[in-house]
């Protein structure tokens, strides 16, 4: 009788035993399986201007108002975005390793969906979306391959660049790493000589400029780059985008260091003349702003022709990059020579 309780004591253990055992795989498997989405940070681009120049602006037909614009920073493709009742403006566009995804301002929440990782559902913005400002949104992926471990996984953090940027890339590396990266966001390389890679493409609004990537060719790391926007023949339309981009870069990098704006002569009056005092270089026009990584310059420039006249000269505005450590290593390899 004894034996017989016993053996029915063991059996029972032996039966809990293998439901736990089922239950933890059955967990694990459901663990694994939990493909997701996850935002793991958003915030306010201050300095970004994409959503209100002309060439990446959109606007809101309801309001009337520029869309506001989230840059959905994720490696991954094939996302769908639900605003809800609001909605979204226009496809999204998908760029080198982020989605822009434009929506109307005062949005409140964004679903996401995608074939693999299935739904994030209703996400509410941490902060009131506004006409016309950019915000960014860094994605996380969970992959269930990925998810079978339970031990954490340490997440590194990227230190902010010392140099300055240009489109967003650090002007570093050298001038073939360089001209590589610019081809990626999105310019065409034209020619590449002499320590100067020369691009083409759309920038800041404008259509097809010119984009100069220089260094020293015994140093080989990139230093200044240059971008000459469209020729123009009238000095009103010159002006114009002189005045259309000093705003733009005052918004971005705050007041100017340094202005001057001025022709040799006091009695340059008309148009014409203008243009002729140009021609002559008779002129000092620029703009000059300073951060600690760097300095930009907007200036005005000129290509003469066989005689310096208007007529067969060309005029347009020239923005100047320059990025102070590697300015300082190409400065230093001159002084060597000397």
């Amino acid at each position: 009788m004894k034996t017989q309780k016993i053996v029915e004591i063991f059996a029972s253990m032996k039966g809990m035993k293998l439901c736990a055992t089922i239950l933890l795989l059955c967990a694990a498997l459901q663990l694994s399986a939990q493909d997701k989405i996850t935002v793991e940070s958003f915030r306010l681009l201050e300095n970004d201007l994409t959503a209100n120049i002309e060439g990446t602006k959109r606007i809101d037909l309801n309001t009337q108002q520029p869309a506001a614009l989230i840059k959905v920073v994720t490696s991954e493709t094939g996302f769908h975005f639900d605003g809800g009742l609001l909605g979204i403006i226009g496809d999204n566009v998908q760029r080198v390793g982020e989605i822009w995804v434009y929506v109307p301002p005062k949005s409140k929440k964004i679903s996401i969906h995608h074939q693999q990782y299935g739904v994030l559902r209703d996400y509410y913005y941490p902060m009131p979306i506004e006409a016309g400002r950019t915000y960014e949104m860094v994605l996380k992926m969970s992959k269930a391959e990925k998810s079978k471990s339970v031990s954490a996984t340490p997440v590194s953090v990227e230190k902010p660049s010392e140099h300055l940027v240009f489109k967003g890339v650090p002007i570093d590396g050298t001038l073939s790493e360089y001209a590589k990266k610019m081809e990626s966001a999105g310019f065409r390389c034209i020619n590449k000589r002499n320590g100067v890679a020369t691009l083409r493409g759309d920038f800041a609004g404008f259509k097809d400029c010119t984009i100069q990537v220089s260094t020293l060719q015994s140093v080989d790391v990139v230093s200044t780059i240059d971008v000459a926007f469209p020729a123009r023949e009238d000095w009103a339309s010159l002006e114009g985008d002189y005045n259309h981009l000093k705003s733009m870069l005052s918004q971005k990098y705050g007041r100017p260091a340094k202005v001057v704006e001025r022709f040799n002569d006091s009695f340059v009056d008309s148009n014409d003349a203008k243009l002729y005092a140009l021609c002559n270089k008779e002129y000092t026009w620029y703009t000059l702003y300073e951060t600690n990584k760097g300095k930009i310059m907007l200036y005005l420039d000129f290509q003469p022709g066989v005689i310096a006249v208007p007529m067969y000269s060309t005029f347009f505005v020239v923005l100047k990059y320059t990025d102070k450590i590697n300015n300082e290593t190409v400065r230093a390899a001159a002084i060597n020579d000397l």
